[in-house]
């Protein structure tokens, strides 16, 4: 995102903090259409449920914004060099760090893929550990979800308006990292939690498995018969405060560093490789998590994420000195590459 050095903590700050509003908001507004239930009405050709019903405000709020997009949206640049000043022979801007930019890449890629992971999975984990049936999953889960995004936008603005915002933004993903490693320590089925797992006892040997009607293990889940359970507390702590604090001092200090990385350049297709790893999380992560569930529990997805976090860590210590804004003076006598060639600064 292209901005002046001065407000690009707050820009960015505020910027993925409404995104984060719409992305946590979702489902709380799910949870607010539980009582239509899942059977619901219909009017004309449309089905209004508990499931249908956000589906359809979204659909709206889509059109809503596409229309605003079109004919109110004006877009223009500030921080960067313009192509008359581009012309001035003394003007080089140099070639950025690519290693430092697609690790924030990835960096992002982790973030969607584990803020995902932790919304696909929580509906099944709640059903399958508490014994919650679907509408309560939905409802509960909708309520934790909203807290939650009560503490990613206190986060956000707090790093949006005051000093905070300030800090060294590499300090600040170690932070997140170890938040995140907490989350996922502590919802780990260690063998000092309680359990088994129970299964679902709909009360009568013929009647199916339903968990509209009773929560718990459905009787293809094996993985149950041996795994233990995240007591209520520490999952209900790390899904609100805890991921409150993991999220926001990631997204928000990562957009600012890439940009800087870039340097003072237009960076449309650098940021679109950057939301494209984001997206390709999105698309992937709930295939993914949801076949190894359902076949393995939730020990391998928070195994596999655990290990993606430490793998962040390994990379941001190692790359920590590069993860800084891209310098379009090097220092006395050192070259610096850019698209024409080499240059030096005496």
């Amino acid at each position: 995102m292209a901005s002046t050095p001065a407000d690009k903590s707050r820009a960015m700050s505020l910027a993925i903090g409404a995104y984060v509003v719409g992305f946590s908001i979702g489902p709380a507004l799910q949870a607010l259409f539980t009582p239509i239930g899942q059977d619901g009405f219909t009017i004309g050709i449309f089905m209004l449920s508990m499931y249908t019903t956000p589906a359809i405000l979204m659909g709206l709020t889509s059109l809503i914004s596409l229309f605003l997009l079109l004919f109110f949206f004006v877009e223009t640049y500030s921080g960067i060099i313009t192509d008359k000043e581009k012309t001035d022979s003394f003007m080089v801007i140099p070639q950025y760090d690519h290693i430092a930019a697609f690790f924030c890449i990835y960096l992002w890629f982790m973030k969607q893929s584990l803020a995902t992971m932790v919304e696909i999975i929580a509906t099944p984990f709640t059903i399958a550990l508490y014994k919650w049936t679907d509408s309560q999953a939905i409802f509960y889960n909708g309520i934790l979800q909203f807290l939650g995004c009560f503490v990613d936008v206190s986060n956000y603005l707090l790093m949006g308006y005051t000093r905070i915002g300030k800090l060294d933004k590499r300090k600040m993903f170690l932070f997140s990292i170890a938040c995140f490693l907490l989350f996922f320590t502590l919802t780990m089925p260690w063998p000092f939690y309680d359990g088994p797992l129970e299964y679902i006892n709909m009360g009568n040997d013929s009647l199916p498995e339903d968990t509209s009607i009773a929560g718990g293990c459905l009787s293809t889940y094996t993985w149950c018969a041996h795994t233990k359970r995240v007591p209520l507390p520490v999952y209900l702590s790390c899904f609100t405060v805890v991921s409150g604090f993991a999220f926001p001092y990631l997204a928000a200090p990562l957009g600012i560093v890439f940009s800087e990385i870039l340097g003072p350049r237009k960076q449309g297709m650098m940021q679109g490789l950057f939301e494209f790893g984001g997206c390709i999380a999105r698309c992937v992560t709930p295939i993914f998590v949801t076949s190894l569930f359902e076949e393995s529990g939730y020990v391998w997805p928070t195994a596999i994420n655990l290990a993606m976090v430490l793998i962040a860590l390994f990379f941001v210590l190692l790359l920590y000195r590069r993860l800084v804004p891209l310098k379009l003076l090097p220092p006395n006598g050192l070259p610096a590459r850019y698209k024409a060639g080499v240059f030096y600064h005496l």
